[in-house]
């Protein structure tokens, strides 16, 4: 029983003849890509060889099956694994599991030459299922792709231990959780506080201070969202940090920040 195979059809004007270098380098390609995914499915631990199960040279086609690797068990399939990546790169591209995204590469190597070297090709696996690699499935790659680079350059997201220093600017000391903005020194941005009640009986809008507490953040921005603060210091206004000003000015693009 295959457990992966490869199709390559020709282009019209090469009738049925495959070329032998586009063929080669899918072939080299696909072993590559099912050998990462028999570690990826064995905690790193190389447990099959592939062994060639079915070549056709007429319609260059080849099949491959895992075969175990001396005594070692095959715990769960590396080309089961392949197969369910490209499918969901070509199903649902926007949203591919972590563990599939490592296949991208193997993904964008398949559509390499298309409707300039070969016509397309055909996945399948050994349940049956079949994947057809064309312009459509090129398109969803790069849609896998666009998505990957922007969740990867997206800012932290989650709570950290932080201190700011700004200036405040609205203060709402009603109720139990007052709240207040502040205008950073470095930089001129606005950030949300929550206070404790008994924090701000001494404090006044246009007040500089320092706070520390958790920091809230999402991964839109490189500023939190929102500061919870433990503890609030009051701050001469007549300190000078001008000299500073332009060594902590925060650039908020993306382009600034490259990712990560």
């Amino acid at each position: 029983m295959h457990d992966f195979t490869i199709t390559l059809y020709a282009l019209e004007g090469d009738g049925v003849s495959v070329r032998a270098d586009i063929f080669a380098t899918k072939v080299q390609k696909t072993v590559a890509a099912l050998n990462r995914a028999d570690k990826a499915s064995n905690d790193g631990k190389k447990t099959a060889v592939l062994v060639v199960e079915s070549l056709e040279y007429a319609s260059a086609s080849i099949s491959f099956r895992e075969r175990v690797s001396g005594s070692a068990a095959i715990r769960s399939s590396g080309a089961a694994l392949l197969i369910a990546a490209i499918s969901s790169i070509n199903t649902n591209p926007e949203n591919i599991s972590p563990i599939y995204k490592s296949f991208l590469p193997y993904a964008q190597s398949l559509v390499t030459g298309l409707d300039k070297k070969f016509s397309h090709a055909v996945i399948s696996g050994k349940s049956g299922e079949k994947i057809r690699v064309d312009n459509f499935f090129s398109s969803q790659v790069e849609i896998a792709l666009r998505s990957n680079q922007m969740k990867e350059s997206m800012y932290f997201s989650g709570i950290e231990d932080g201190a700011f220093d700004g200036q405040i600017k609205v203060l709402d000391d009603r109720g139990e959780m007052p709240r207040g903005k502040i205008i950073l020194t470095a930089g001129g941005q606005e950030i949300d506080c929550i206070f404790k009640k008994d924090m701000i009986e001494n404090i006044r809008v246009s007040q500089r201070v320092s706070v520390e507490g958790s920091a809230y953040y999402s991964s839109t921005s490189l500023l939190p969202q929102r500061v919870f603060v433990r503890s609030i210091t009051k701050i001469d206004n007549n300190a000078d940090l001008s000299r500073w000003r332009s060594a902590f000015k925060f650039d908020d693009s993306e382009d600034s920040w490259g990712g990560n």
